[in-house]
């Protein structure tokens, strides 16, 4: 018995230990992060041939990449959210394509359990990110690439630049800053260079982040604080802008080819709106008759009396028609000229704070509202006033 005993106590030690061995000789599952965010897989990634793959569609789809899948030719392809890189792959082929050009190396996707999987390397190609493989932690890291400090020193001598030369009112310096070769050089020349000739100001531009980024060309967040110091009409202004920037292998020096504004807070409004200018009173009369002028146009729907308002010159003219009849036909709605006053008068352009209320008759989903406004009226040549610009202070429901 006690032979049976040790014998039986013997194999269960040994039995014990193998699986002990067994469970330590697993390998630690490989995890995958982006930046500071761990992804999940339905296969989880792995190593063939002393290569890491990953599965295609659960990391690309994490990296905002539209997939699709043609099952007919086992053709894999895969959009980047901003349609700048496509990827494009056959399964059981090592051809793979990005941007129509030939992945470096061969590129054989492996198929698991349903999904396919593709090289580590592949990913860092295709993506433009960093991709870092730690073999003891068997952890993959991907992140953006970082500008480093003379990319960032020559974004902020570029800023400072630009606001040196709108402080100083040098519209040629300015001009010297954008890019001649953009499709909105007329409206960025007219955005920052407008106001320039009348009004003396001090232009302050700080940067808060980069989107995209190359050696030739960025995605640059700033803010720019912008305040009169002389001269004629102007709205303070704290904005949030993105400034899309261009540089050559020449010269190496930075161009505006676009402007987007996503925030713009104005900081001198009430001080506007409190006081009124001194405006004879027969031009007085000729530009409110223009803005009620415009109002009784919209009420009616009457499109030739309305356009016959507008300054022909403002930026985006050719539009506000086919915007009107859009409008028209759409809704039936009642406009209200609730308050008015001219708050700027050179003898040529005049602003005017407007309060506005805006209530559906009939048509479609609108919500009435009340808006507040700055509109800018001009004296053309014929000595006729018509409006222009029109900047919205402040909307809200009713």
């Amino acid at each position: 018995m006690k032979k049976a005993f040790w014998l039986t106590a013997l194999i269960t030690v040994l039995t014990l230990a193998l699986a002990g061995g067994a469970s330590a000789a697993q390998p630690k599952e490989i995890t995958v992060w982006l930046e500071e965010e761990q992804l999940s897989f339905d296969v989880p990634p792995l190593l063939h041939n002393n290569v890491t793959y990953v599965e295609f569609r659960g990391l690309f789809t994490a990296l905002d990449f539209e997939i699709a899948y043609d099952a007919a030719a086992k053709r894999i392809t895969a959009l980047s959210y901003d349609e700048e890189t496509e990827i494009e792959m056959t399964i059981g082929s090592n051809r793979t394509l990005i941007n129509g050009e030939p992945a470096s190396g061969q590129v054989q996707p492996l198929v698991r359990d349903g999904r396919t999987l593709v090289p580590l390397r592949f990913v860092g190609e295709a993506t433009g990110l960093n991709v870092a493989w730690d073999g003891v932690e068997r952890t993959i890291t991907m992140s953006a690439p970082v500008p480093d400090e003379a990319y960032l020193a020559s974004l902020e001598a570029f800023l400072q630049k630009l606001g040196q030369a709108e402080s100083s009112g040098d519209i040629a310096a300015v001009r010297a800053l954008l890019d001649k070769r953009s499709p909105s050089y007329d409206t960025i020349d007219q955005t920052l260079t407008a106001h320039l000739a009348n009004v003396k100001i001090v232009s302050v531009y700080e940067m808060f982040d980069i989107g995209d980024w190359s050696d030739t060309s960025v995605e640059l967040l700033v803010d720019n604080l912008s305040t009169k110091v002389s001269g004629g009409f102007f709205l303070d202004h704290n904005s949030s802008l993105v400034l899309d920037l261009t540089r050559d292998g020449k010269d190496r020096e930075w161009k505006i080819e676009e402007i987007w504004t996503f925030g713009k807070e104005y900081t001198n409004v009430d001080k506007l709106i409190g006081t009124e200018a001194t405006v004879p009173a027969d031009e007085k009369a000729k530009i409110i008759a223009v803005l009620e002028e415009q109002f009784a146009a919209s009420n009616a729907e009457d499109m030739d009396r309305y356009m016959a308002t507008i300054d022909p010159n403002v930026d985006g003219y050719a539009s506000i028609k086919d915007f009107l009849e859009l409008i028209f036909e759409e809704y039936d709605l009642n406009y209200e000229l609730n308050d008015k006053k001219i708050i700027g008068y050179d003898g040529n352009v005049a602003h005017i704070y407007m309060v506005q209320t805006t209530t559906k008759i009939k048509g479609s989903d609108f919500t009435d509202n009340r808006l507040e406004a700055i509109v800018k009226i001009s004296k053309q040549k014929d000595g006729k006033w018509l409006i222009g610009d029109t900047t919205v202070l402040d909307t809200e429901e009713i």
